[in-house]
């Protein structure tokens, strides 16, 4: 489903230049739960971003889904990302002139066949919010927020989700809950999960562990 061969990013910091993605190859089966643990800095959000076409690596390759990312069109690339790709982002970046629902529906703008306001509902109700569907982001806490975000890479249903920090501001009993979530998913729609977090106790619930050091991948 993703493979990565040889994979590297630089970016200048000042005078300095700083190799977030260091040499980086991995390969995630269709199916499978997996996570990148590592230090803030480390270079595993950069590393989510490249597998996403987010960001454009210097060297090595992408593969995501069968597609060279290197080599398909940016309308392709576009069309990847919002077909087949779901993002959970470390900030729920929510439009906060449209309501949950709205906010939830906003990916189907911009895709042919996307799911309706039915499929949306349910997915706010299985993050635990169908009583917010009609509240604006201003009237939500950050945890509810995120949870809305959490719908909304749903909507269109991915293959993928790539994850950045999806529980972050979740405290112990919602965490438990989304994960649950996203294990059914995984289990009964085969959705492929890639989770980046600084949560060793999150990750060692996942299948296959990786930790980032310095643009560095290893297995942890």
């Amino acid at each position: 489903m993703i493979k990565i061969k040889d994979l590297s990013k630089t970016y200048r910091a000042g005078k300095e230049l700083f190799k977030a993605v260091d040499n980086v190859s991995l390969a995630i089966k269709g199916g499978e739960f997996v996570s990148i643990v590592g230090h803030s800095g480390s270079g595993k959000t950069t590393l989510l971003s490249l597998m996403g076409g987010l960001t454009a690596p210097e060297a090595g390759s992408i593969t995501v889904a069968g597609e060279d990312l290197q080599e398909i069109s940016d309308d392709r690339l576009a069309a990847l990302r919002n077909s087949t790709l779901g993002f959970i982002y470390q900030f729920a970046s929510l439009m906060p002139t449209l309501t949950a629902l709205e906010n939830v529906l906003l990916p189907t703008m911009y895709s042919k066949g996307g799911r309706g306001r039915k499929d949306a509902v349910q997915l706010l109700e299985e993050v635990g919010l169908a009583d917010k569907a009609g509240a604006y982001p201003a009237e939500l806490s950050g945890g509810q927020q995120r949870r809305i975000a959490i719908a909304r890479a749903f909507i269109n249903e991915p293959q993928i989700i790539l994850a950045d920090e999806p529980t972050g501001d979740l405290d112990e009993d919602t965490e438990a809950e989304i994960m649950g979530f996203f294990r059914h998913m995984n289990r009964e729609r085969g959705v492929t999960f890639v989770i980046v977090t600084h949560n060793t106790a999150l990750a060692a619930t996942t299948n296959r562990t990786f930790r980032m050091t310095g643009g560095r991948l290893a297995v942890a």
